[in-house]
């Protein structure tokens, strides 16, 4: 919306769209008796509780108690969505042979190989207990997704051949005996694991950065705003921010918004610091897209092939879907061709999203599952039945994945000035997803 604008409008003229555009609004507001009083009396009011105030002023003071509590808010989330996707992730790279864990019941494993079953990773494991019962002399396995171990611990056990599962039992025997080894309070990370961690780290110290650079941490009355402010200073809070919300948030939101993408936009090269589209901005502005800047950064870094049609639309798949659903893919199982083209998408636009994140923009992780759905229809490899079965979707996401693929593939296909190869390739790609049983004839 930012660079449509510009195409016709100055940063001023838009503010003035945007105020207008809220004209009757405000003017029911400014009807209403005695609005022009109660504004002056509430922020009076604040005020009074607050004399030697940094911010100045009653509209200040109640964004500046809004802000901080709503930093702090999201400095706890991401910080508590930081360790729940910690440990998700670690659990998923730890699962290394000899290691025990704790199921959620308590009873310790033992793991004795990675496993993959219907897709979805995880481990062949021993129960570790005194007698470890097994048929015809073998050791009975048990596997166990990532997802179903409560911990993992810090004993890694060097196991013996596989070959002679005599010895193993005796040293899961052995083991149990000792009692189970401490919680691994620190799970270890590959730079894979690194990377899908590091937006939402980013962004939670750039929030506690931001707090820390508010004026109220040099401002006399910070202990009397701070926290849950409660009593008078409360009432006074409430009663001038339902006046003040009602004439102008709404026209204040939409502009601070604005202000934010441009300055975003610049920083990427879209925008010039005067507020002139650049060529990037220009081609970009005609895709109408929910990620147009990270298609068009994929654009920008050639990351999107100029021919296979299959192997385009696989890679704006995960660009496109936004419903929160996760299933996993054996990887060594999808095509060598797609998951180095998926892997080097990912590392370009790495920094992107690391910037986004760091803005107070929302990210969403790359998913290989939609690439390698996308990829298999669009190959002809299954039926639209198998591949119901294969991306574990309802009927009507997977027919929502190919359409909304088909619609941004649309968009790309029309910078022909620009990207005339990745273009033509983006046509081919729509007329191959789009067929019986997405459209029927």
């Amino acid at each position: 919306m930012v660079l449509n604008l510009l195409l016709s409008h100055t940063p001023e003229e838009i503010k003035g769209i945007f105020q207008n555009s809220f004209a009757t609004f405000l003017n029911l507001a400014d009807q209403r008796p005695g609005l022009d009083q109660r504004l002056k009396r509430g922020g009076g009011r604040l005020i009074s509780f607050l004399s030697d105030a940094l911010c100045g002023g009653p509209e200040f003071v109640l964004d500046l108690i809004r802000r901080r509590a709503a930093m702090i808010r999201k400095i706890k989330e991401l910080k508590r969505k930081l360790r729940l996707l910690e440990v998700r992730l670690s659990r998923l790279a730890n699962p290394v042979p000899g290691r025990f864990f704790l199921d959620r019941r308590g009873r310790m494993y033992c793991t004795i190989k990675q496993h993959t079953k219907q897709d979805e990773p995880g481990v062949l494991a021993c129960r570790v207990k005194r007698k470890v019962y097994g048929k015809g002399g073998r050791l009975r396995l048990k596997w166990v997704p990532p997802r179903k171990a409560s911990y993992i611990l810090e004993t890694v056990l060097e196991l013996p051949s596989s070959d002679d599962p005599h010895k193993l039992k005796e040293l899961m025997a052995k083991t149990a005996e000792t009692g189970i080894p401490a919680i691994l309070e620190h799970l270890p990370k590959g730079e894979k694991e690194l990377s899908e961690l590091r937006p939402i780290n980013t962004r939670a110290l750039v929030l506690d950065q931001e707090l820390n650079d508010l004026v109220c941490n040099r401002c006399a009355h910070l202990k009397i705003c701070r926290g849950n402010t409660g009593g008078a200073l409360r009432d006074a809070l409430h009663e001038f921010g339902s006046v003040l919300d009602g004439a102008h948030a709404v026209r204040i939101r939409l502009w601070h918004d604005f202000v934010k993408h441009l300055a975003f936009l610049k920083e990427e090269g879209f925008v010039t610091q005067n507020c002139q589209i650049t060529h990037d901005g220009f081609w970009a502005s005609q895709l109408r897209l929910d990620e147009p800047l990270m298609v068009a950064e994929g654009l920008r870094r050639g990351i999107f092939p100029g021919s296979d049609p299959a192997l385009l639309g696989s890679l704006v798949a995960p660009l496109v879907y936004k419903r929160e659903t996760y299933v996993s893919h054996d990887e060594s199982r999808v095509p060598g061709r797609l998951l180095k083209a998926f892997d080097r998408m990912k590392k370009a636009l790495a920094p992107l999203m690391e910037h986004k994140a760091g803005r107070g923009f929302e990210v969403r992780s790359i998913e290989l599952w939609p690439a390698v759905t996308i990829y298999a229809w669009a190959n002809g490899h299954q039926p639209w039945e198998r591949l119901l079965e294969i991306s574990s979707m309802a009927e009507g996401d997977l027919a929502m994945l190919v359409s909304r693929t088909a619609d941004n593939l649309r968009q790309i296909a029309s910078l022909t000035r620009v990207y005339p190869g990745i273009a033509q390739n983006a046509g081919d790609a729509v007329s191959i997803i789009l067929r019986e049983s997405v459209v029927m004839d």
